[in-house]
């Protein structure tokens, strides 16, 4: 018996395992009497630790902390956070000023239906640039 608690010591202190099924099948014993030589091991002061809820699994009481100085560690983001809207508010801001110069223009010429027809082309292109730049910043990739 003596060398059955030897083995479990040894199994649980290396920090092999920790589930109660795989003990018993590396020492030879059933999960039972595992779990009865694991408590008489706790109560001699052994071993301190505790069992989970359904007695599976043996957790030691002490945590060992690495000597190691933590080591911080960068967040790499997504690419897809990082996204580029210049392109779009450009053509947008660019889309805008064609269309209120094809306004004035509009404007300025009333009297004059070729010219007129001529600016309101001009404020159509406008329309149809500040829509591409809206294309161009709504067509971000989702993750």
């Amino acid at each position: 018996m003596a060398e059955v608690q030897d083995r479990i010591l040894n199994l649980i202190n290396d920090g092999i395992l920790s589930s109660i099924e795989l003990i018993s099948e590396k020492v030879g014993v059933s999960p039972e009497e595992t779990v009865e030589i694991i408590e008489e091991l706790i109560r001699t002061g052994k071993l301190e630790g505790h069992f989970s809820e359904d007695q599976k699994r043996f957790f030691k009481a002490e945590v060992k902390l690495s000597d190691a100085p933590a080591v911080p560690r960068e967040v790499k983001e997504p690419d897809f956070i990082h996204y580029d809207t210049r392109p779009g508010k450009i053509l947008i801001l660019i889309g805008f000023m064609v269309l209120i110069i094809g306004g004035i223009g509009f404007f300025m010429f009333y009297d004059d239906v070729i010219a007129q027809e001529r600016f309101s082309i001009i404020s159509l292109f406008g329309v149809i640039i500040m829509m591409a730049g809206g294309y161009q910043i709504g067509s971000r990739k989702t993750p």
